[in-house]
């Protein structure tokens, strides 16, 4: 912008569309949330899986008692990160909880946070060709 002159376009937000209301919900999730402590909800980690390198903002995994689940990376602090759920946990087998849902806050360690392709519910594209 010269002379610091307002931006004469405009950016119309469609706030029917489901994708910009679940953005709306994860930006608000990090924003004002409480972080769930990961203990007894995830599986221990050994190591066995590959190392993801991830950012702020990154979608991810996480091994949980009730399978893989997805989550959005909203802050990492040395060796703790903080997910925005992108899906249940049923947790009944956990002493604390029933159920973490969708835009809860989940704080776990760098080796939890896994590559997106791990978390249930993704599906193979109809055009990738498997050989």
């Amino acid at each position: 912008l010269k002379d610091n002159q307002p931006a004469s376009d405009t950016v119309r937000v469609d706030l029917t569309d489901p994708d910009i209301i679940d953005i709306i919900h994860i930006v608000a999730a990090a924003g004002f949330g409480v972080a769930f402590t990961s203990y007894g909800i995830l599986k221990v980690a050994d190591g066995s899986y590959p190392i993801h390198s991830y950012e702020v903002g990154s979608v991810a995994s996480i091994n949980t008692v009730s399978g893989f689940k997805q989550c959005v990376v909203v802050d990492i602090d040395d060796d703790d990160v903080v997910c925005v759920l992108l899906d249940d946990i049923d947790v009944r087998t956990v002493e604390d909880y029933d159920q973490l849902s969708r835009h809860d806050l989940l704080l776990v360690k760098r080796i939890d946070v896994l590559h997106p392709e791990f978390a249930e519910g993704l599906a193979r594209p109809s055009s990738a060709v498997l050989h």
